[in-house]
């Protein structure tokens, strides 16, 4: 006879799964959205005028987001989201992969 525990451990899995779908979803509308709406909010002239650390950080996020790199941040988050198994904290990466996703496929179709 299974234990309250392995009942409880399940149920607390499977609604971390529905967690992780409903922000995938999010996500990746998110990803969409942004992407087709504001072209140039990424632009890296957006950032000149702001303190030093901030236009370095968004150097290094938009490369992030550029072919190839995109490609390999996209697989890495897939590896770090695969291992997390759907963990109490998934869910943030699921939303942060399916946006990349969704912004990666508006910019193939471009």
């Amino acid at each position: 006879m299974p234990s309250a525990n392995a009942a409880e451990n399940r149920d607390t899995r499977q609604r971390e799964m529905r967690l992780s779908a409903i922000a995938a979803v999010v996500g990746f509308l998110w990803g969409i959205f942004f992407t087709i709406r504001f072209p140039e909010l990424l632009d890296a002239s957006n950032f000149a005028g702001l303190p030093r650390p901030f236009p370095t950080v968004m150097k290094l996020y938009l490369g992030a987001l550029n072919w190839p790199w995109d490609l390999i941040t996209f697989v890495a988050f897939l590896a770090w989201f695969g291992a997390r198994r759907f963990k109490k904290d998934a869910w943030i990466l699921a939303i942060a992969l399916a946006a990349m996703f969704g912004h990666i496929l508006v910019e193939a179709f471009r």
